[in-house]
């Protein structure tokens, strides 16, 4: 029984990820590889841009930097679209997991919860977005953290990387970053020489490069008109602790446990170390207010309490002289209740619906003008641009330009008749796809007038009641 035990325990790691490998691909396979708005919008980005207009874009865009330089070699040569987004975070997400299964400092049983948890196997696996990248530099820091004295560049590189790849990723990477300084000035206070100084220019000049770059990505930051609440809505759950709502369904109510559980127990049980204390205090704090009152947070924002969570038990579990049993059962309480919690990657309601209009061959080869917003188009402009169509909004402004893509939330959504018809594409067959419908089917401006036949209405239930194409006709100047 024994022998029997160890040979499971020698193949363990090898076979949870071989497993792991299998199901997240085939969850892949059954969503269908239909990418959301903001992740198609990111291929469109890596695609259309230059790298200083992609700099210039980092200010009205929710992903940072490295995911747009990741996906952008295939995004040029617009090669595949979207499969090598969703492979790229597959593989990326697999290397975080190899990382937790090589270096964590946990045995096989916790390992395996955290693999097959909800977040990292049915959200952050398949969604083809910035987070699974932050995961793995951040696996990659916590790799090394009992030797960042010892590797201090490789380990400031790790969180220059991570800091680069969300506004989360960005706030633990500072966090970790003033702990390490913390850290390295306690250690050599007493020993200071000339490589020590050398040291502190470099570090200090890696500091000021990341500032300057995370500028270029902020500076005169456009946010979305969200209301300035989110998921973690304060009210809602003080309200639900002190038992004031009973109308929570089961769902909300099995989500609130690992809430209380890392508010209330996890601060206590970090108390005895106090750099896993600090992280999570700190990350927790500031990651909720960020999304309280800066940006709505989604699944896969709130997750990422979970991935801090995570990385304070690593700090806490590298410490073999600290002991305490209540922050093993409660992590394992956390673990357990974040792999039955019903979170997932939702494929997009809207995808056949667009797909109805990629499938059309007339509407293949035009020129379409629309009033819907890009955000509403995103997942089609690559599929379309690529077969020689091209999306304008009712102003003439291709929506896949640097010009467009600054105007991603909002959109000219008025049809000026003069100016529309100025700008119809003379060399092919022009459609407008409109959201609302023309009650008449001549327009007529001061100088142009043309003519419109409805060409198909298709439902799209998701965001509105329908969407009319009509086909541009009798072009008229006077």
């Amino acid at each position: 029984m024994e022998k029997y035990l160890k040979t499971i325990q020698k193949f363990l790691p090898a076979l949870s990820v071989i497993s792991f490998c299998i199901i997240t691909f085939f969850i892949m396979m059954t969503h269908g590889f239909i990418p959301r708005e903001d992740e198609a919008h990111a291929w469109t980005i890596a695609e259309n841009t230059t790298i200083s207009q992609l700099i210039d874009l980092m200010n009205v865009e929710g992903h940072f930097l490295i995911w747009y330089l990741i996906i952008r070699p295939f995004a040029k040569l617009n090669l595949l679209y979207p499969y090598p987004m969703f492979f790229i975070n597959w593989i990326i997400t697999i290397i975080a997991v190899v990382i937790l299964w090589k270096k964590a400092p946990f045995n096989n049983f916790i390992k395996l919860l955290i693999t097959f948890s909800a977040p990292i196997m049915n959200l952050y696996a398949v969604q083809p977005r910035c987070y699974s990248v932050g995961i793995a530099l951040l696996f990659g820091a916590l790799s090394i953290y009992n030797e960042k004295l010892k590797h201090p560049y490789m380990y400031l590189t790790f969180l220059v990387l991570t800091a680069n790849t969300s506004a989360p990723m960005c706030i633990v990477s500072g966090i970790l970053g003033l702990m390490f300084l913390y850290d390295y000035f306690r250690e050599n206070k007493d020993k200071w020489n000339q490589n020590h100084n050398i040291f502190i220019i470099i570090t200090i000049s890696v500091v000021i490069l990341n500032l300057i770059l995370f500028y270029f990505q902020f500076c005169n930051v456009s946010m979305p008109n969200y209301e300035k609440t989110s998921i973690i809505k304060a009210p809602y759950f003080i309200a639900a602790y002190l038992g004031l709502k009973n109308d929570l369904p089961l769902t909300d109510l099995l989500k609130m446990i690992p809430l209380w559980i890392g508010t209330i127990i996890f601060p206590i049980a970090f108390f005895r170390n106090k750099h896993a204390f600090i992280f999570f205090v700190s990350s927790e704090i500031i990651t909720l207010l960020f999304f309280t009152f800066v940006y709505e947070a989604r699944v896969h924002h709130v997750c990422l309490l979970y991935i801090f969570a995570i990385a304070a038990y690593w700090i806490f579990c590298l410490d073999t002289n600290v002991k305490s049993r209540l922050i093993h059962v409660s992590f394992i309480v956390l673990l357990i209740f974040m792999t039955i919690l019903p979170i997932k990657y939702k494929p997009p309601e809207y995808g056949i619906v667009l797909d109805e209009i990629v499938a059309d061959k007339n509407l293949n080869t035009s020129s379409l003008y629309t009033n819907i917003p890009p955000i509403s188009l995103s997942p089609i402009i690559p599929i379309m641009n690529k077969n020689g169509t091209t999306f304008y909004d009712m102003s003439g402004v291709d929506l896949a330009s640097y010009e467009g893509l600054k105007e991603y939330f909002s959109q000219n959504i008025h049809v000026n008749p003069d100016s529309f018809a100025s700008i119809l594409d003379k060399n092919k067959e022009n459609y407008i796809i409109l959201q609302g419908y023309f009650s008449d089917n001549k327009i007529l401006g001061k100088k142009y007038s043309f003519e419109v036949d409805l060409y198909e209405i298709i439902p799209f239930k998701n965001k509105f009641n329908g969407i009319y194409v009509y086909k541009v006709k009798n072009i008229k100047s006077y």
